[in-house]
């Protein structure tokens, strides 16, 4: 969820009193835990896209190990008060995870409908039906490899797909994408006037000027996904 980070607020005095009782404790476990988190961002540092949230998830269990350290260590010090901090904490955990939840289910989805190819299935729950009617269709890969949504919604026979599929070369993060299925899918498209009977699809970034579209396709937040085209 953006804006948020990987842990809670409320975990950080627990953690550096997690570390704190580790450090006086100086059992085998305790510096075990604390090497295994130093050393758990390594397989994310080497990658390409990093920091990586998800790469580097690895570091979470010795988190909630450390967490539940510094819980320890402070019931101990205030052994009159331990009921008392034990209830304040679940409550301040559960307070954050509400509200990391609610803005899950609420806002999420809207601010992050892009990231998450919002739009392909629209083209085909859409417009699926009427693909037959036409020689080709465009649909633009400017979000993802859109080939993954042909394949399924038009249930694509995949022997099909393997002898007629075209590759693009490969980048410079070593992949290829899905140039075109057949004679009638194609996913890289050059606008050409003599160009008839093409359902097209293309986003902002490669709408066809000077043509009016036939319908639009919207994210979540009202923004543009693609411009629908009937050539």
């Amino acid at each position: 969820m953006p804006g948020y980070g990987q842990l809670y607020w409320v975990s950080l005095p627990f953690i550096l009193l997690g570390i704190v009782g580790i450090i006086k404790k100086r059992s085998f476990i305790g510096f075990l835990i604390l090497y295994l988190l130093l050393i758990s961002p390594i397989p994310a540092a080497l990658t390409k896209e990093s920091p990586h949230a998800l790469r580097s998830i690895a570091a979470l269990p010795f988190y909630a190990i450390i967490v539940g350290v510094g819980l320890e260590y402070l019931t101990n010090r205030m052994k009159k008060y331990s009921s008392g901090i034990i209830v304040v904490a679940s409550l301040l955990f559960l307070l954050s995870f509400e509200s990391y939840l609610t803005k899950y289910f609420t806002d999420y989805p809207v601010i992050s409908s892009k990231d998450w190819q919002y739009g392909y299935q629209e083209i085909y729950k859409r417009y699926g039906g009427e693909f037959s009617n036409y020689s080709g269709v465009f649909i633009s890969d400017e979000y993802a490899q859109p080939y993954i949504f042909t394949l399924f919604y038009q249930k694509i026979d995949p022997q099909f797909f393997r002898d007629t599929s075209v590759l693009s070369t490969v980048d410079n993060w070593g992949q290829s994408k899905i140039l075109r299925i057949g004679r009638e899918y194609e996913y890289k498209f050059t606008y050409d006037k003599t160009i008839k009977n093409l359902l097209v699809f293309t986003t902002e970034k490669d709408k066809i000027k000077d043509v009016k579209p036939a319908d639009e396709i919207k994210f979540l937040n009202g923004d543009t996904a693609f411009w629908v085209y009937k050539l």
